[in-house]
């Protein structure tokens, strides 16, 4: 979601440990007025895998300027290091996040929903924030609940499976015109289906494959074949 220079998920937790000067200056760095180096330093930490820098990163949270929409990026990264971090202590801000209005950077909804499913966290029987991203006019946080669903490699009952593709298929009905609206739930949860057995899973991956996207396509064949999907076809976090 973030674009090909954010960080990838996929290399958290690889960076060796840091000293005490490190931590400080990553400390100082995410204080900064200049946006470049709180992105720099949110990066550094998430990738550390120290959910001990959960709290410095809520904290500078807290102080972006949350209603300007050009410095999306950092808040975007801490949202989903928070979520990485698992720092469950942010769960409460986050959730009040979402009933705020970021319709100029509407991305920040999809890392909110990612980072919240993630902080529950939600499994099969307990996906009532799910159900609930389903019910909100703001499009991409049902998006970021669909993803958490396929990061987080759920093992869900046909009875939770299938309401979820019904509104994956509605969602893009609603959405035609727009390739990114249209796909985005189906994409993730098309990847995730490559977990799931039972002939709703494979007739909706069936329908997928037929999609007029190539990158649906893709993912769809893969699950029907039981192979995980490739991250950067998801278009998170490459």
């Amino acid at each position: 979601m973030l674009g090909p220079d954010a960080l990838s998920r996929c290399s958290v937790r690889e960076t060796p440990t840091m000293t005490s000067k490190d931590r400080s200056k990553l400390i100082r760095q995410i204080k900064s007025k200049k946006v470049g180096e709180r992105v720099a330093a949110t990066r550094s930490m998430w990738k550390s895998g120290d959910s001990t820098f959960g709290a410095v990163i809520l904290e500078a949270l807290k102080n972006e300027t949350l209603h300007d929409p050009s410095v999306w990026k950092s808040k975007c990264l801490m949202i989903a290091a928070l979520g990485d971090l698992r720092y469950r202590p942010a769960l409460r801000f986050l959730k009040a996040l979402v009933s705020r209005d970021f319709q100029s950077a509407t991305i920040i909804y999809a890392e909110l929903a990612m980072a919240i499913c993630q902080l529950i966290p939600i499994r099969s029987g307990k996906m009532d924030f799910v159900w609930t991203t389903m019910k909100s006019p703001k499009p991409l946080l049902v998006c970021g609940a669909y993803h958490a669903i396929y990061y987080l490699k759920l093992d869900l009952q046909e009875d939770e499976i299938i309401p979820l593709i019904r509104f994956a298929r509605e969602y893009s009905r609603r959405h035609p015109d727009d390739e990114q609206l249209s796909c985005m739930p189906r994409d993730y949860l098309a990847a995730a289906a490559s977990r799931w057995k039972g002939k709703a899973v494979r007739d909706f991956l069936i329908s997928c494959r037929a999609s007029k996207f190539p990158h649906l396509q893709e993912i769809a064949s893969s699950s029907l074949k039981g192979d995980p999907s490739d991250d950067s076809r998801l278009g998170w976090y490459k």
